[in-house]
């Protein structure tokens, strides 16, 4: 096949999970823009229905192996031979601890540029692939392009961009090859399990009440966590937040932290900056309260209470 491809590459999972199929959608966003096509790349045993649904999402091409065991070696064997077969501009990857582990050697073998944990896609005015990225501290976006390599590669968080199915999109599945399983070069002295603690799931809600650095104490905190409950919303924060010890990392908002898809989202003593507003995706309702009357938050609400936080709060209470 001559024409350019956008390459995604799953991650050894079971059957398609939203992460892939976000990434999908984005890869056809790009691949409309430049009149290219979408190439997915799946692990081998999956359904043949499974393969045909990532074709609904925006797939012109499904590959994967006809069997197999899932390696991270084997599978960048296979991916690098599809690469080297076709002409791809760049390859998106779940930022899952697999699918990072599977970019780095391929990045490295392949001499492609790769950025980690990117937030948006695009193309520049001479069809040049960038990507964006928290830099500096998480202080910045910074806006990477590969100039000295031909492929582009992206680890990309997930639910970063959203679902968007491809109606009416015709597409083909290809199972060709063989995952071949690679010998060891090294041996495992010792093996010692992580114990994740950012394992909370923030799909579940659509409603979100928001702490920043101007909630100031955990009492309060918890104040705001009683009247999220009882309005069916989860309670999040800011990076400020965390560092100030008033909500746990796992329920930090932005560029470091996760992604919602709010349909409300309601912040206290959240100033706006740009790196926790990057994780708040998609059309939503949003109420600030701020008792600065020029915090940057205001820019992105659609309701503004420039007020002190307890006294909002106090009122809410009685409310409810």
């Amino acid at each position: 096949m001559t024409e350019e491809q956008i390459l995604v590459v799953c991650d050894n999972i079971a059957e398609p999970e939203n992460h892939i199929l976000q990434l999908i959608s984005k890869a056809g966003e790009l691949a409309a823009q430049n009149e290219c096509e979408v190439c997915v790349i799946c692990p081998p045993n999956w359904k043949y229905e499974e393969y045909q649904k990532l074709i609904g999402y925006g797939a012109d091409e499904v590959i994967a192996p006809e069997s197999g065991k899932m390696q991270i070696r084997s599978y960048c064997d296979y991916i690098a031979k599809v690469i080297d077969e076709e002409k791809v501009l760049a390859v998106l990857y779940p930022a899952t601890s697999f699918g990072k582990s599977v970019a780095a050697r391929l990045s490295v073998r392949l001499g492609a540029g790769l950025t980690a944990d990117c937030v948006e896609i695009g193309y520049d005015e001479q069809g040049k692939i960038w990507v964006q990225r928290a830099a500096m501290n998480d202080s910045v976006l910074a806006r990477i392009k590969c100039i000295n390599c031909d492929i582009s590669m992206c680890t990309v968080k997930a639910d970063v961009f959203q679902i968007r199915k491809a109606e009416g999109h015709s597409g083909k599945v290809i199972i060709k090859g063989k995952l071949t399983e690679s010998v060891l070069t090294y041996s495992i002295i010792e093996s010692i399990k992580k114990n994740n603690e950012d394992t909370v799931d923030l799909n579940q809600y659509k409603k979100f009440f928001c702490v920043g650095r101007g909630v100031k104490n955990a009492e309060t905190c918890e104040r705001i966590r009683n009247i999220a409950k009882k309005c069916g919303a989860c309670i999040i924060g800011t990076r400020a937040a965390v560092e100030d010890n008033i909500i746990d990392k796992a329920y930090q908002i932005g560029q470091s932290g996760k992604n919602i898809m709010p349909e409300l989202y309601v912040s206290f003593g959240v100033s706006g900056a740009s790196q926790h507003m990057a994780g708040i995706k998609g059309g939503c309702t949003i109420i600030a309260v701020n008792s600065d009357e020029n915090a940057r938050i205001f820019d992105y609400s659609d309701y503004k209470i420039v007020a002190d936080v307890n006294d909002i709060i106090e009122q809410m209470e009685k409310l409810i």
